[in-house]
């Protein structure tokens, strides 16, 4: 009479399933953790250009609304205008501004009026600030955007007449409006356009 054997184990064929089991949901989990990792990237991504977009757009708004019809002068005493989109000394200049509203937390000798100027330089979306409205060079540029691959410009006159020149009869005249138009890069893919139209003077009209 011949015993069985009480013990008992897996086969071969039965391993290699619970490998190939396992084997799958590893797979599954690496794939989920992976896919959470990239939303959380993208969202963080996203993140930054809705603050990068909301940083610039107030400080336009800010920056247009509050401009005032108040030439200036250089270092050499040429007499500027009050807005200006060209300068053959700056070729990075979007546009040139007076405005007002500059709080003195400080109380500082200096006038409650900025000069503020836009750049382009290279890809980047910069404002830059005089510290005296006359007889003074910008400082160093704050930087309001990172990757921008082209600006365009458009102004409305008092006739309602829309332009991508501005060439005012007075150097004291200001535009209506200001239409800019932003296009960028960020991450090696394009960004959405951003286009904003701002009233011009429309804290002091």
């Amino acid at each position: 009479m011949v015993r069985q054997s009480s013990q008992s184990g897996f086969t071969l064929v039965e391993m290699m399933v619970a490998l190939f089991v396992f084997g799958l949901i590893a797979s599954g989990a690496v794939m989920l953790l992976r896919f959470s990792v990239d939303a959380e990237n993208s969202s963080r991504e996203r993140l930054e250009e809705i603050a990068d977009m909301r940083r610039f757009t107030a400080v336009l708004n800010a920056d247009l609304a509050q401009a005032v019809p108040r030439t200036s002068r250089t270092i050499r005493d040429v007499r500027r205008g009050a807005f200006e989109i060209r300068d053959a000394q700056e070729p990075t200049l979007l546009m040139r501004l007076t405005r007002g509203g500059w709080t003195n937390f400080e109380e500082t000798p200096r006038p409650s009026l900025q000069l503020v100027e836009y750049h382009l330089a290279g890809d980047r979306l910069e404002r830059r600030t005089h510290a005296m409205l006359d007889g003074s060079s910008a400082g160093e540029g704050s930087l309001l955007m990172p990757g921008v691959t082209r600006v365009k410009l458009r102004f409305r006159d008092s006739r309602g007449v829309w332009s991508d020149n501005w060439e005012p009869e007075l150097p004291e005249s200001l535009p209506v409006a200001v239409e800019m138009l932003v296009e960028s890069v960020r991450n090696g893919r394009a960004a959405a356009p951003i286009r904003l139209v701002v009233l011009v003077g429309a804290n002091y009209q």
